[in-house]
């Protein structure tokens, strides 16, 4: 169980990363930290939104990038050798 939150940590960083890399990303490294933080505690787009001072609708567009994000984790877990049913 802990690995896997780990994994699912380490996943939403490097999602948040990779789009503070991004030079098209106008969203700030502390928004960035509100909106996972938001996210994690899935509150809604708009409390997230008077958090971060971002639109709620772009708050809903990041959300479902970071649940297609944990979602391609879990597609990755389940292909996995390990999980290879026989």
């Amino acid at each position: 169980m802990k690995n896997t939150v780990l994994e699912k940590r380490e996943t939403l960083r490097r999602y948040a990363v990779r789009q503070l890399d991004d030079p098209s990303n106008r969203i700030s490294p502390e928004q960035w930290m509100h909106l996972l933080n938001c996210y994690v505690k899935h509150e809604s787009a708009e409390t997230c939104a008077a958090k971060t001072g971002l639109d709620p609708i772009q708050i809903n567009i990041r959300y479902c990038d970071l649940s297609i994000e944990l979602l391609r984790l879990a597609v990755n877990r389940l292909n996995s050798p390990k999980h290879t049913v026989v």
